[in-house]
């Protein structure tokens, strides 16, 4: 992985959500499910509940300080959440975590 971010999302069950950010290395193969399967060697209240992977041949979201942009990737992950809720995957417990 190159870089990874993580962000809190309201959450019915937990008072927030971890929602991770991948992006993986260039030509690199890599799964939400593959990088929840590596999770499940950490305690449960710090495993994320989606994990959303980041095209390689783009950068995460900067501020001008260089930094990852939590303001936008939260907008990002707002619409992510929403569509999980539908499909009944977001509010629900921490062992049934979803990757896309």
């Amino acid at each position: 992985m190159a870089t990874v971010d993580v962000i809190g999302m309201k959450h019915t069950l937990f008072d927030e959500g971890i929602f991770a950010f991948v992006r993986p290395e260039p030509g690199a193969t890599l799964s939400g499910r593959d990088v929840i399967s590596y999770c499940k060697t950490i305690a449960a209240y710090k495993r994320p509940q989606h994990v959303e992977i980041w095209p390689a041949d783009k950068e995460l979201p900067l501020t001008r300080s260089a930094k990852v942009d939590k303001m936008a990737l939260t907008e990002l992950a707002e619409g992510i959440v929403q569509e999980l809720r539908k499909n009944g995957k977001w509010d629900s417990n921490s062992d049934k975590s979803h990757a896309e």
